[in-house]
């Protein structure tokens, strides 16, 4: 299978990467974080900490995975375990569509970027580097 050059990964990741960067602020917020409007009934301490922890995770997450860009052509464990988690985030959110039900469209969208796109840009910059 033949990938595009790095120059190419890079850009899809930098398109990428402001995801974390830009959302990861907001859910800082925790429970008043406007993308997730929730109820009156369900603002609760620990779902606010929770949301606040998970923010500052997915901030540094997207800083360390801007840092990773650096070196696409070759081995590059950070920008692989980078992706790896989220790519697991997005079997749970999988799950959470499964058991519980379906959220709104943008993170139903996060859901098929995590679990279709991540795979794919792993084996090209697993390939990059292979091609170094």
């Amino acid at each position: 299978m033949s990938f595009p050059d790095a120059k190419y990964l890079k850009a899809v990741m930098m398109v990428l990467v402001l995801i974390p960067i830009v959302t990861g602020p907001l859910t800082l917020l925790g429970i008043y974080d406007p993308v997730y409007q929730i109820d009156a009934d369900l603002k609760h301490a620990i779902l606010d900490s929770n949301l606040r922890f998970f923010g500052g995770v997915w901030l540094v997450l997207g800083v360390a995975l801007l840092v990773s860009l650096k070196e696409l052509r070759q081995p590059n464990p950070l920008f692989q375990w980078i992706l790896f988690a989220c790519f697991c985030g997005g079997v749970g959110r999988l799950a959470s569509m499964v058991f519980f039900t379906i959220p709104p469209l943008p993170f139903v969208a996060f859901t098929a970027l995590e679990i279709l796109v991540l795979p794919y840009l792993m084996v090209w910059q697993r390939n990059l580097a292979r091609s170094a």
